[in-house]
């Protein structure tokens, strides 16, 4: 197999998934607010109102702004000797050696895909995300890459780069539950 240095990005589907869903989580928050401006100015809003939008700016926004971003900065690096994923929260830097193809996996948050894990590597959180270290995770293995949401790009299927370069080990067939 070719192993040239190439990009996988998200596939179209998970890019329009991610900006639909965050379109919708903007404009439910656009829409409160328009309906409850005039209220919040001019003081005749109940103490609930004020939860509400405090509610929208701490969370609701803040979520819909980190789900439009998602495909932007997640993009998973193919070189010789392994792979990069790069997420919102850290950098799984991984040898193909270290990597565990589990097989095509059922329920996970990208219908059915085949899944790999990392046994090894370095995992490195993103400096924005450090002050939220106590919630990320900590280990390589505790991120599954879900390789159906990565497109083809150049004439490399990421798919077929897992295939070829990463053993299928069948010790592994419990853990598809876990997903």
């Amino acid at each position: 197999m070719n192993n040239s240095n190439h990009i996988h990005r998200f596939s179209f589907s998970a890019w329009a998934f991610s900006f639909l869903f965050s379109a919708f989580l903007l404009l439910v928050v656009l829409g409160v607010l328009a309906v409850n401006v005039q209220d919040l100015l001019s003081g005749n809003s109940k103490f609930s109102d004020y939860i509400l939008i405090a509610f929208m700016a701490f969370l609701l926004i803040p979520c819909g702004l980190l789900i439009l971003i998602h495909p932007f900065v997640t993009k998973i690096v193919v070189t010789g000797s392994g792979l990069e994923y790069h997420g919102l929260t850290y950098i799984l830097s991984a040898d193909w050696k270290d990597l565990v193809n589990i097989g095509y996996v059922k329920d996970t948050n990208a219908g059915k895909t085949l899944v790999v894990i990392p046994q090894g590597g370095k995992l490195q959180i993103r400096n924005w995300a450090k002050p939220f270290r106590a919630i990320l995770v900590k280990k390589p293995q505790e991120v599954p890459i879900l390789v159906s949401q990565f497109g083809t790009t150049n004439g490399h299927s990421f798919e077929t780069d897992i295939l070829v370069n990463v053993a299928h080990r069948e010790e592994f067939v419990d853990v598809q539950d876990d997903l």
